[in-house]
């Protein structure tokens, strides 16, 4: 891609100049080169220590001022100065380099954490897949053009006065999920105000059940996706970190969602393993569930929470030694253990219960 994101087969970069003019040459052998040999040296480029108006001067008066048959021309500044002044602005590079690299941590020893926390935090496949049903729940679908996805946010546009007002976007944009995006698209990334804002108003009107069908807390529905019927719990766990140094505790708090499932009833469940149970929560209606059985099961699922408790505090635990050691780990990577710090993790008991969904298999 070229400097602006946009696609490109091919992205040339070209230096030109002129071999008989003497403001190239002169540019060219006292600034160009040295600053590329820093380049290549270091791998970043370092800024010409001094201000534009003493080079400019200097580089007029090496041309207009100097012998005509003069084929070595200088700079009128002194050039030993100013190439010392270079040389310590690279080893200032150098040693700002060193302080701030990262030796200590292993490419290997980081991705673990990389990839827990990419799974939890999503990609851009999940947020294109979130912003196109949630917007198609709120009866303003994504468009295409020939290239890119079209979002209305204008006047007109069926989306909530909250939902436009937080995207900080108007009118009709083109927009893209995936990187590189098509040109005139804004790239639309997880932490985009448009996904913010269509999240909290969703969330907010299944808590408030305001809008019935836009989302739900509990829902049943029959789907070929599974031979017993399983019920799916959203949980927020709650977590306080206790940092304590030299006898002072600072308490820190953590949030996640987890998705446990279990098939058949909540006195003898099979619990699901984690991934399967959250592939489950994308489950597609294959069947309907008449209004009264499903309030029915919805009520008996409902009211076996307290039974699961015991278990459900477990995986709370199991969760809090988890988020224990990968802070151990991350710590000890990148070096900044110490022996007069302590660290605790204790899970908030009871989790809440966000939401309750029943997957029966199709019937006939």
């Amino acid at each position: 891609v070229d400097r602006y994101a946009q696609p490109s087969a091919e992205v040339r970069s070209v230096l030109v100049y002129g071999q008989d003019n003497p403001v190239d040459g002169a540019v060219l052998k006292v600034i160009i080169r040295k600053a590329e040999q820093i380049r290549q040296t270091l791998g970043v480029s370092v800024p010409v220590p001094t201000d534009s108006d003493k080079v400019l001067e200097a580089i007029l008066e090496a041309v207009l001022l100097k012998r005509e048959d003069s084929r070595q021309m200088q700079f009128e500044f002194d050039q030993a100065e100013q190439q010392l002044d270079w040389n310590r602005a690279v080893e200032r590079e150098e040693r700002s380099r060193t302080i701030f690299a990262q030796h200590a941590m292993h490419p290997d020893e980081v991705m673990a954490e990389l990839r827990e926390a990419s799974g939890a935090l999503g990609d851009s496949n999940d947020v294109e897949r979130f912003v196109r049903e949630a917007t198609g729940r709120l009866r303003q679908s994504l468009g295409e053009d020939r290239t890119a996805l079209v979002i209305d946010l204008s006047d007109a546009s069926q989306l909530p006065t909250a939902v436009k007002e937080g995207s900080g976007l108007t009118g009709r944009r083109r927009i893209g999920f995936h990187l590189p995006v098509p040109h005139n698209a804004i790239h639309i990334p997880r932490v985009h105000p448009l996904v913010e804002s269509l999240a909290n108003y969703l969330v907010g009107s299944a808590l408030e059940g305001a809008h019935e069908g836009v989302a739900a807390r509990s829902v049943a529905i029959r789907s070929n996706a599974v031979k017993r019927t399983t019920t799916l719990l959203l949980l927020r766990l709650r977590f306080q970190l206790d940092v304590t140094r030299r006898g002072f505790t600072e308490a820190l708090l953590a949030e996640e969602c987890l998705v446990l499932g279990y098939e058949g009833e909540a006195a003898t469940p099979k619990w699901l393993a984690d991934d399967d149970a959250l592939s489950l929560l994308g489950t597609r209606a294959d069947g309907n569930v008449p209004e009264a059985q499903r309030v029915a099961w919805l009520q008996r699922a409902i009211d076996a929470i307290p039974v699961l408790e015991p278990h459900i505090g477990t995986r709370a635990n199991d969760r809090a030694a988890a988020l224990l050691a990968a802070h151990d780990r991350v710590r000890k990577t990148a070096g900044l253990t110490t022996r007069d710090v302590r660290y605790r993790v204790e899970p908030h008991l009871p989790a809440d219960v966000l939401g309750c969904y029943i997957i029966a298999p199709v019937v006939g």
